[in-house]
C-alpha cells in the first residue's frame, strides 16, 4: 500500500468516526478532532496530498472548547466530505478503477449522521466537482436511510486496473540504466561547466526515482523528484516499488520533510523498452544544454545577453555591431546582404510605457542616421526580449514597425538542427567574466514550475480550488520581499460569518515609495484583500461591485482581483465608479499575471504594474 493510499484512508476511516459521535460523547469528539488535526498537519509537512481546509475548519479542529458539539460536528464533516470527494479527482490523486469504491465508503459513512444532522448538513453542503457523487440526503424515516447506506456498503467493490508491476529485473535494469546517465550527466557538466554545476537540476541532488501506474493499461509513468543534498551526495535512489495509488504532479511520494525542487515526468512504455530516450531527455547533452540556455539567460547582465545575441545573429550571416554604450539602451546594428538592421535588446528593463517609447524614439534617431549614410535595399527593425513581454508592449513596438523576437527563439534554432554545441561553446568562452546568482536560479524554477501550473488549470467552479492554491502561491512568490513580515491568511470570514475573503496580507510595507504605501495612505489599506475568480468568461460588473463588501473603514478599501479573462469594458466601468467612492479594484488576468512572473524571474520589480494599473483607473475619473 503506498503512503498516499495510507493517509487517505487515515482521514477517511476518522471522518467516519466522527460521523458516528453523538451529542453527549465530548471526550470523543475532542480525541477525534485532535487525530484530525495530526493527520492533516503530518500530510501538509511532508507534502503528500493537494489539501484545501479552510481556516475555519483548522481553527475548530485545533480549538479545546465547544459549545455545540452537534454544529461543530456538521461543519467539519462538511469539510471533511468535500476535501475526500475533491481527492477523487486527477487534479489532486492519480489511481486506477478506484472511483466508485472510495466515493461508496465516503457516502456510507456521511449516512452515519442521523437524519436531523444531514438536513442540516444539507443546508451548508460544500459541491464538489461532480455532483454525482453527493447522494440524496433527503429521507422520511431511519429505516430509508439506513436501506441506502446498506446499498453503499455492498457497492464497495474495488474495480482496480489489473497491470502487471515491474518485476526485480526490470527495476534493476531501470537502476543501471539511470545510474549510468546520471554518472555521464554528472562528468559532462563538471568537465564543461564545473563552477556553474551545482545550478544544474540534477546535479549535487538527491534524486527519487519512483515507477507509478499510467492511463494507458501498457505503460508505466516515471517521476523524477529532486531533493536537497546538504552532505553533497549526489545518488540516485529507484524505489522498487509499484505506486498505483499517488499524489498529482510536486507532491511527495513519500514521508520525505522537503518539497521537491524540481520534478519530471514521463511514460514508460515497458514492452518497448523506452529507458534509453528517456533517459537521454532528461541526461542527455541537449537536456544538458536546454539547462544551461535557462541559467545564461538568467544570470547574464545586458551585455552578456546583447553579445548573446550578436554571436547568434552573425552565425546566421548577419555582421551586426554594438551602436550604444548606454546601460539602458543595447542597440545592436549592421546588416545581411543589403538590407539594413536595427535591433534593440531587452533584458533588464523598466517596461512601462513612458520608457518603451523612449526607447522607439532613441531608435527612430539611430534609423535615421544609418538610413542617410547609404541607400539601403531593405530595412528592418527588431526588439528582441530576454523574458516575455506584456501584450501592450509588444503592441507598442509593432504599430512603430518593429518585429518582435525572444531571445530563447534564437538559441532554439540551432538546437533544432540538432547544433545545441553551439551555444555550450559560446557560454564556455565566457565562463571567465560569468556570475551566477543562485536566488534567480530557484526563482526560475519556481516561476516556471507557477506559469506551466497556471496554464494547465481548468477554468470553471470544478476548479476553483486549484486555481486558489496557485494564485496564493503566486502572489507570494512576487510580493512576499516586499512586506516587513510577510504576513497572510487563507478563505478568512468576517467575525460576522456574511463575507469570506479568498487571502489577507498584512499591509507592513517595506518601502515609503511602494505601491503598497501608497494604497495604504489613499485608501486606508491596512490589510489587502486578494479574490480570486476562476471564471471562463471576463469578470462582469456586479462582480466586481460584490467584491466591495470586504472592503472596510478599519481595514481599507484596496482589492485585488485575479481572474483568467480579467475584466470587460462595463466591468472596468464598475472600477471607474468605485475609485470615485475611494475604493480600489485592481484586476489582474492570466496574461499580466504569467508576465510578472517572468519579469521576477529575470530579477526584475514587477510592482510597478499595479502602480500602472491604478494609474489607468486614476486617469479616467
Amino acid at each position: 500500500m503506498t503512503t498516499t493510499r495510507i493517509y487517505y484512508e487515515e482521514l477517511l476511516e476518522l471522518f467516519s468516526k466522527m460521523t458516528k459521535i453523538q451529542s453527549d460523547e465530548w471526550r470523543l469528539f475532542f480525541d477525534t478532532k485532535a487525530e484530525i488535526f495530526n493527520l492533516v498537519t503530518r500530510i501538509k509537512n511532508f507534502n503528500l496530498i493537494g489539501l484545501s481546509f479552510t481556516s475555519h475548519f483548522y481553527d475548530l479542529i485545533s480549538n479545546d472548547k465547544s459549545s455545540d458539539l452537534i454544529n461543530d460536528k456538521i461543519l467539519l464533516c462538511n469539510e471533511l466530505r468535500y476535501e475526500l470527494s475533491e481527492c477523487l479527482w486527477v487534479t489532486r490523486l492519480h489511481y486506477g478503477g478506484e472511483l466508485g469504491y472510495y466515493s461508496y465508503k465516503i457516502n456510507h459513512a456521511l449516512l452515519n449522521l442521523s437524519i436531523s444532522e444531514l438536513t442540516a448538513l444539507k443546508m451548508i453542503i460544500k459541491t464538489t466537482q461532480d455532483s454525482f457523487l453527493l447522494p440524496n440526503l433527503d429521507f422520511a424515516t431511519v429505516q430509508q436511510k439506513d436501506d441506502q447506506q446498506h446499498t453503499f456498503l455492498i457497492k464497495q467493490k474495488k474495480n482496480s486496473k489489473k497491470k502487471a508491476k515491474p518485476t526485480s529485473e526490470q527495476y534493476k535494469h531501470i537502476e543501471t540504466i539511470f545510474n549510468h546517465k546520471l554518472e555521464l550527466y554528472k562528468s559532462y557538466i563538471f568537465a564543461n561547466y564545473s563552477f556553474l554545476a551545482d545550478n544544474f537540476q540534477f546535479y549535487n541532488k538527491r534524486i527519487q526515482v519512483y515507477i507509478t501506474d499510467a492511463i494507458s493499461s501498457d505503460d508505466y509513468e516515471i517521476r523524477i523528484h529532486t531533493y536537497p543534498s546538504p552532505n553533497g551526495d549526489g545518488s540516485i535512489t529507484i524505489e522498487h516499488k509499484f505506486y498505483d495509488f499517488v499524489p498529482s504532479y510536486g507532491f511527495n511520494l513519500e514521508e520525505i520533510s522537503e518539497k521537491p525542487l524540481s520534478f519530471y515526468v514521463t511514460g514508460y512504455e515497458y514492452k518497448n523498452d523506452n529507458l534509453e530516450s528517456i533517459t537521454e531527455s532528461v541526461f542527455g547533452q541537449v537536456a544538458i544544454h536546454h539547462e544551461l540556455k535557462n541559467i545564461y539567460i538568467s544570470n547574464a547582465n545586458n551585455y552578456e545577453i546583447n553579445e548573446l545575441v550578436r554571436f547568434f545573429y552573425n552565425i546566421k550571416g548577419f555582421k551586426l555591431f554594438s551602436s550604444s554604450k548606454s546601460e539602458n539602451l543595447n542597440l545592436l546594428t549592421g546588416w545581411k546582404g543589403s538590407d539594413h538592421y536595427v535591433l534593440l535588446v531587452l533584458h533588464q528593463y523598466t517596461s512601462d510605457l513612458d520608457s518603451m517609447d523612449e526607447y522607439i524614439n532613441r531608435i527612430l534617431a539611430e534609423e535615421k542616421k544609418y538610413l542617410e549614410l547609404k541607400n539601403w535595399h531593405k530595412h528592418y527593425k527588431l526588439v528582441v526580449f530576454s523574458t516575455r513581454a506584456e501584450k501592450t508592449i509588444e503592441v507598442l513596438f509593432q504599430n512603430n514597425g518593429f518585429d518582435i523576437v525572444y531571445v530563447n527563439e534564437i538559441i532554439e534554432e540551432q538546437f533544432k538542427v540538432d547544433n545545441s554545441k553551439v551555444f555550450s561553446w559560446y557560454v564556455k568562452s565566457m565562463l571567465a567574466t560569468f556570475k551566477v546568482n543562485n536566488k534567480q536560479i530557484e526563482a526560475l524554477n519556481k516561476g516556471e514550475a507557477l506559469i506551466e501550473r497556471l496554464a494547465k488549470c481548468e477554468t470553471g467552479e470544478k476548479h476553483w480550488s486549484d486555481y486558489e492554491d496557485i494564485c496564493i502561491e503566486i502572489f507570494e512568490f512576487l510580493f512576499s520581499e516586499h512586506f516587513v513580515n510577510y504576513t497572510y491568511d487563507i478563505q478568512v470570514e468576517t467575525q460576522l460569518k456574511n463575507h469570506r475573503r479568498d487571502l489577507i496580507v498584512h499591509n507592513n510595507f517595506k518601502h515609503t515609495t511602494s505601491f503598497w504605501s501608497k494604497i495604504y495612505t489613499a485608501y486606508n489599506a491596512r490589510i489587502i484583500t486578494i479574490e480570486f475568480k476562476n471564471y471562463s468568461d471576463n469578470i462582469k460588473a456586479n462582480t466586481v461591485f460584490n467584491s466591495t463588501k470586504y472592503t472596510k473603514k478599519q481595514t481599507g478599501s484596496a482589492i485585488i482581483l485575479l481572474s483568467r479573462k480579467g475584466v470587460d469594458e462595463y466591468s472596468f466601468q464598475e472600477i471607474i465608479e468605485l475609485i470615485r467612492k475611494d475604493v480600489l479594484v485592481i484586476s489582474l488576468n492570466d496574461s499580466d499575471i504569467k508576465d510578472m512572473i517572468r519579469e521576477k524571474i529575470v530579477g526584475k520589480d514587477c510592482l510597478y504594474r499595479l502602480d500602472f494599473k491604478m494609474f489607468e483607473i486614476l486617469k479616467k475619473i
